[in-house]
């Protein structure tokens, strides 16, 4: 167990869960991580949340907020719950800006739709865990917003919308953006 221990150069981020904590869960984790790991904890990013159905406190970590909920169904019960932070909205929006970026107006939309269907693929399979539906819509929405722009700004060839079809519904069933929290109309292989 020593050896492996020296093999330890950093720790990004951990989280200790307690029924409850009192004074000496602090004192052992410091030991350990300090004097056994030989590691420095960083004193200002250290806190203690008491997650607590009464309570309002929130746990900030890997991209999630982890808290408690009221029920959405108007009952008077609070639930535990994982969405994604407001951080990692704001860098999911800024990657899909990057991939619909006027600099990208040359690319072909296929490509361009593709690359986006990746990017919103992986968003997807990360937060997966919790409840991530509403940050899944907006998502969708800002990449389909993105996308009509891109379309739009594109000067030697113009998009024109089929009579009676919506923006959403060209974006998503003529180019093929995968809506995030939508199962796929057809798998990789080409079964439909």
């Amino acid at each position: 167990m020593w050896a492996r221990a020296h093999l330890v150069r950093y720790a990004d981020d951990f989280v200790v869960l307690a029924r409850c904590i009192g004074h000496r869960i602090p004192q052992w984790i410091e030991r350990t991580v300090e004097g056994w790991l030989g590691l420095t904890i960083n004193r200002r990013k250290t806190q203690i949340v008491m997650l607590t159905p009464r309570g309002t406190d929130q746990l900030h970590f890997l991209g999630y907020t982890f808290r408690y909920d009221w029920d959405q169904f108007g009952r008077q019960t609070r639930y535990f719950t994982a969405v994604p932070t407001k951080q990692a909205m704001a860098r999911g929006r800024e990657a899909v800006r990057q991939l619909t970026t006027a600099g990208r107006s040359h690319v072909p939309v296929a490509v361009v739709v593709a690359d986006l269907n990746a990017f919103l693929r992986g968003w997807q399979q990360y937060f997966q865990f919790g409840h991530a539906r509403r940050a899944q819509h907006v998502l969708t929405a800002f990449a389909i917003e993105r996308l009509m722009r891109h379309l739009r700004r594109r000067s030697q060839r113009p998009v024109r919308l089929p009579d009676g079809m919506t923006w959403y519904g060209y974006i998503t069933r003529s180019l093929g953006l995968q809506p995030l929290g939508v199962a796929p109309r057809h798998s990789a292989i080409g079964f439909r």
